[in-house]
């Protein structure tokens, strides 16, 4: 049972994943090979893995924002249109 639970919290984690991707790119006006590097760089997937469930209870935009903040506190800097380096 346990390992049924494990198996569909993966599932749900990878599905909300695949689901920021594109919007990640369309709100921080980014293409995919930024959005890539912003994904190694901050290790960003296993930031949402380990969120999930907080981010389970809010909208995307709220996540968005949590992801930002994220960078921010990595280093990063949030342009108006794009984040970067400092």
């Amino acid at each position: 049972m346990l390992a049924i639970n494990q198996e569909k919290h993966i599932e749900d984690v990878k599905s909300l994943q695949i689901t920021l991707l594109p919007i990640m790119m369309e709100e921080w006006h980014i293409n995919g090979t930024e959005l890539r590097e912003l994904l190694s760089k901050y290790d960003l997937l296993k930031y949402i893995e380990v969120c999930y469930d907080y981010y389970n209870s809010m909208g995307i935009h709220g996540v968005l924002d949590d992801l930002s903040e994220y960078i921010k506190l990595q280093g990063g800097k949030i342009k108006w249109y794009c984040i970067t380096d400092l």
